[in-house]
């Protein structure tokens, strides 16, 4: 039977009896999954271990120590005793197939049919033992003594609690065993124990199945098969980081350790406390207040952990892994507990002076090492242990009283082995580092240095610190996390430009801030790259906000500046608090004007990241008030391959527009209300602002939360569906092991071009290829279509073919604008010249050419051929809030161009403008031509600029189109020509990663971290050109009966341009 009633300190907590059931967890307390437990023992009754006999020693329930309901189960033992489990209620279940699924909450993933099942329980002792405890399973017990099938040890060299998780097949088989298959007992027995001695059991439960999740540690070493890539290994890099201690280190020079020491400690405590000059107040005000309320929280909440002291024993509530799910519905995580408690109470001891908050900081910090929150403990699972940051700033501002009271060192182990410290002695270069590590565990790798006690390891320690730092500031190979060479920023296999990798810049940012003026200060070309890839993060925002699409999973939180990096320009910008660069300096002035002052305390109290509280805000305001006005971002066409994304910035306005395909996955969603919406978001979606930039998009009337039909997306090619079938929550299948997410196509065209002379192309061939899909809807792997998008100055032109689905229900759309409507809204809207009366319902107005101008004064001309449909009416959505979705009803405005339904071969053409004064429709439309609009290319020329710009999706064709030829390979390029020189610009789409499967999940680490190689292209081009310029990808010209063939190498997706001329006669002209 399961124990339905799980008791802690007076009250019951009863249990859903219907399985099946996940407990989502509130306010930090644990997510509980039910369904797959097959029997739970909490030792509450002696009924419970009934069936549970010690040869030599006593059971006994003990009230001293326990992780469930109010005891444990003590086992005196002596020297050659056994403890016996007789006929153990689901023990052989336990050891049977699973019959498939999805057995977790947390990234939630499909299992096939298989053995997984095994035993996960808690173990405590109260001292150190040298030897070990061996569990043998078997059919009876005299088979679990003399013939087991299943047979792990637990080394007994700890105290306090440890949680033991082992799958039987994979972690506890016994080589060529042979004998019954059905087991039934267990016995435990103490090996190289010299003396009697206590063990307590408590929490033990039989599961269907144990995680993959499961990590190794100093008292059990698991065997489990390596198909996911684990980020969380944890023992390796302790067991090298002990290594240090025993032995001599040479070339050690420690003279000025301590001084440099010192001051990096200042300069960080100087971050957190402040430098006092108060100027944190004129920014923000109330930045006091909300300390103490966290202050407030954490003595509430410490009432509520119930911890009290009986002699040498200390209790309370019983805490779990961050992805325990069997742990207890009514306690908290390790982290959770952390960042409530410790640095609150730490600011209010140093701050406020109170004893009280030290006594119970301390009384917090000995619960948890109790608890198993000790070095050489994985809790089960070190999965997502990142939320270190309020440990170690705690830790660091009370490290004096730590160490009077004997207790720093074992806090500066938890801290080692917790942030895998270890693991900068040998480090991995080949391989990205997860931004999860960087953001939630650098400073605390950086403060467990510190608390080092001063000598050659110590001095070694920052120095292999320094190289850490500096590798994770470059280029990360293939799909792993970091900076690529486009700057953008991975995680989860792909971009994430609003949360996780930019919140790894603002960390790195600071600590380069640190460690300046030191010998371990981060080298010039390392905090170039940090300065340009926090640069790249300004420049694609409009405002603070970026493509919702590039946001992973977050498209209402689409802004990151605010949040999360901008202390990250002002740590690049300075050393000390002297300005070290200008430009840097202006660009950190005009984000920190244009940034809502509310967005910055995310960074400023320890959580996921942290970059300092009343320090860095002192020094944001000082940085402001000596920096001058007058920074603007220029006009510019960036191309981000690695996000498969373009923005295009000219003369005010602003243009961001995304895809993806064989290398970039689709969109992201979460179990937390978390983007349900956001599939289309990267179809090919188009942002187009223009006007008061610093109230970023929303200011422009593009709000996402407010009634947006999240099915008909500016720009994107998709099918006009009710809301109901675009709310997606995600099901892993057998084949989509974490659901239909994080998708990729088998098309390797999604991706754009840049110019010198800041002109663009991005191009994708769209393909919807999930499958097989729910209903053929929202996913659909009929639907493809073939799109360009080719920026001119103030005009994009917009090209559509090869539109194709067979779904008879909807109708396949490209959307040119969409807003919802309110009073507050800029120009009236008009389609070919008649005003819009936005605010009455049932508005249809349709042609098949006409200008329409939208609520920002942009305008959007359409060719005769295309059927245009504008409609003002009410719309229904939804709205998100706290994670949940309610209908909403919004009167909105949207165009579009209609493919009806089930499209064979349709297409669209129209043009944007920008910037525009003129209401004049036929000053508005030509001053461009398509050249060719098909399967094949998209080829287009623009008058003003003089440039022919071309998408070649297939390269089996000759082209012979203006200047190209041929190309051996599906291209973008432009061609621009001057009177006395031309230039060339190509940019080869094919990112040539290694390429996994349909999607992300499981992706294996040698693709993971494979870097790209570079390809070959070669083109022929019509007429004889020489070389007018220095190209450094440029390998050969040749000219041929009037035909000149270049061949330049390729990778990444970069922009490269050749300067040429024309001539008149043929000769190999390669410079």
């Amino acid at each position: 039977m399961i124990n339905n009633k799980i008791l802690f300190k007076g009250f019951t907590l009863v249990i859903s009896t219907f399985l099946a059931l996940n407990l989502f967890a509130k306010n930090g307390k644990l997510k509980v999954k039910e369904d797959i437990v097959i029997h739970k023992i909490g030792f509450e009754d002696a009924s419970d271990y009934q069936n549970w006999k010690s040869k030599k020693g006593k059971l006994i329930p003990n009230a001293l120590h326990f992780k469930e309901g109010k005891t444990s189960l003590e086992w005196q033992y002596k020297k050659g005793d056994i403890l016996e489990i007789d006929q153990l209620e689901g023990l052989n279940k336990a050891a049977l197939p699973y019959k498939g699924g999805s057995p977790e909450i947390y990234e939630a993933s499909y299992f096939k049919e298989g053995k997984y099942g095994g035993i996960k329980m808690w173990v405590y002792q109260e001292e150190a033992q040298s030897g070990k405890m061996i569990f043998q399973i078997g059919s009876d017990l005299a088979n679990a003594k003399k013939n087991p099938k299943y047979k792990f040890e637990v080394s007994l060299g700890f105290t306090g609690w440890r949680a033991i998780w082992v799958q039987f097949e994979q972690d506890a088989s016994v080589p060529n065993y042979s004998g019954a298959e059905e087991i039934h007992s267990i016995v435990a027995i103490p090996e190289g124990v010299q003396k009697p001695s206590k063990f307590y059991f408590d929490h033990f439960q039989l599961l269907e199945f144990i995680s993959e999740k499961r990590n190794s540690d100093m008292q059990i070493q698991n065997k489990k098969a390596g198909n996911r890539v684990d980020s969380y290994v944890i023992l390796p890099a302790y067991l090298e980081y002990r290594k240090l201690f025993e032995q001599e280190l040479e070339g050690q020079n420690i003279g000025d350790l301590k001084a440099h020491s010192e001051k990096i400690m200042n300069k960080l405590e100087t971050l957190i406390l402040g430098n006092k000059s108060n100027q944190w107040k004129k920014r923000l005000p109330e930045l006091k207040k909300r300390l103490n309320s966290n202050i407030k929280g954490a003595y509430e909440f410490y009432d509520e952990l119930g911890i009290k002291r009986e002699g040498n024993h200390i209790n309370g509530l019983p805490v779990f892994a961050s992805r325990d799910e069997h742990g207890l519905t009514e306690s908290y995580t390790f982290q959770y507990v952390g960042q409530k408690t410790i640095y609150p109470l730490a600011m209010d001891y140093k701050i406020n002076k109170k004893e009280e908050a030290k006594e119970k900081l301390f009384a917090v910090l000995d619960h948890l090492e109790d608890q198993g929150w000790a070095a050489g403990s994985a809790i089960g699972t070190a999965d997502h242990i990142i939320r270190l940051n309020s440990y170690a700033s705690g830790i660091f501002l009370m490290r004096n009283e730590l160490q009077q009271q004997d207790k720093l060192k074992s806090r500066q182990e938890m801290l080692a082995w917790h942030t895998r410290l270890g693991s900068l002695i040998n480090l991995q270069t080949s391989k990205g580092e997860n931004t999860d590590l960087i953001r939630g565990g650098a400073l605390p790798k950086l403060v467990a240095i510190l608390l080092m006690e001063d000598g050659a390891e110590k001095q070694l320690m920052l120095q292999k610190y320094k190289e850490y730092l500096e590798y994770a500031m470059q280029f990360a190979p293939g799909y792993s996390d970091t900076i690529k060479p486009d700057f953008s920023i991975f995680h989860h296999r792909g971009t994430y430009l609003s949360a996780y990798g930019v919140s790894t810049l603002n960390t790195l940012s600071m600590l380069k801030w640190l460690l300046d003026g030191t010998p371990y200060a981060i080298s010039p070309n390392s905090v170039n790259t940090l300065k340009k890839a926090l640069k790249r993060q300004a420049e694609i925002a409009y405002g603070v906000d970026i493509h919702q699409g590039a946001s992973g999973r977050f498209p209402y939180n689409n802004h990151a500046i605010d949040r999360f990096i901008l202390p990250a320009y002002m740590f690049v910008s300075t050393n000390g608090e002297e300005v070290e660069d200008e430009e840097m300096a202006n660009l950190f002035h005009y984000l920190y004007k244009i940034s809502p002052r509310k967005g910055i305390y995310s960074v400023l109290f320890p959580s996921l990241t942290y970059a300092g509280t009343f320090g860095t805000v002192d020094l944001m305001e000082n940085l402001s008030a000596k920096t001058s006005e007058g920074y603007t971002i220029e006009n510019q066409h960036i191309s981000m391959p690695y996000s498969s994304m373009n923005v295009h910035r000219y003369d005010g306005a602003y243009a961001a527009v995304k895809g993806y395909g064989r290398y970039v996955w689709d969109f992201e969603t979460g179990s937390k209300g978390e983007n349900n919406l956001g599939r289309y978001l990267s179809h090919g979606m188009l942002l187009v602002a223009q006007g008061d930039s610093e109230k970023g998009l929303k200011g422009v009337g593009i709000d996402f939360n407010a009634g947006f039909d999240w099915s008909m997306l500016p720009g994107a090619t998709t099918k006009m569906l009710p809301k109901e079938e675009v709310l997606y929550y995600n099901t892993p299948t057998e084949k989509y092991l974490e659901g239909f997410h994080r998708s990729f196509t088998s098309s390797k065209f999604a991706s754009g071009l840049n110019t010198k002379d800041q002109l663009g192309i991005y191009a994708v061939d769209l393909r919807d290829e999930v499958t097989p899909a729910p209903k053929q809807v929202l996913f659909d792997a009929t639907f493809s279509a073939k799109k360009s998008y080719f920026f001119f100055e103030n005009e994009i032109i917009c090209l559509g073919s090869s539109i194709k689905n067979k779904d008879n229900t909807y109708n396949t759309v490209t959307t040119l604008f969409q807003y919802i409507n309110d009073e507050k809204a800029g120009q009236p809207i008009s389609f070919n010249g008649e005003e819009v009366n936005t605010s009455a319902s049932n508005v249809k107005k349709t042609a098949t050419a006409g200008v329409l101008k939208d609520q920002q004064g942009i305008y959007y001309v359409v060719p005769e051929g295309n059927n245009i449909i504008l409609q003002n009416d009410t719309q229904e959505s939804y709205k998100m809030k706290k994670g949940k979705y309610s209908p909403i009803s919004a009167l909105a405005t949207k165009a579009w161009i209609d493919h009806g339904k089930q499209p064979k071969s349709e297409g669209y053409e129209y043009k944007i403008v920008t910037k525009r004064a003129t209401a004049d429709a036929n000053e508005l439309k030509g001053g461009y031509q398509v050249i060719q609009k098909d399967d094949k290319a998209h080829i287009v020329h623009h008058t003003k600029t003089n440039a022919t710009a071309y998408a070649i999706f297939d390269a089996n064709n000759t082209v012979d189109k203006g200047v190209v030829y041929t190309t051996d390979t599906p291209i973008l390029c432009m061609f621009k020509e001057g009177k006395s020189s031309s230039l060339l610009t190509v940019a080869n789409p094919d990112l040539n990663l290694v390429t996994w499967n349909h999607n992300m999940s499981k992706m294996p680490a040698e693709i993971v971290h494979a870097s790209n190689a570079g390809m070959i292209v070669t083109m022929q081009l019509n007429g004889n050109w020489k070389q007018a310029g220095y190209s450094a990808e440029l390998i050969s010209l040749t000219i041929k009966e009037d035909k000149t063939e270049v061949v330049f190498f390729t990778k990444d997706g970069k922009s490269i341009d050749l300067p040429l001329e024309k001539i008149e006669t043929a000769n190999n002209l390669l410079n």
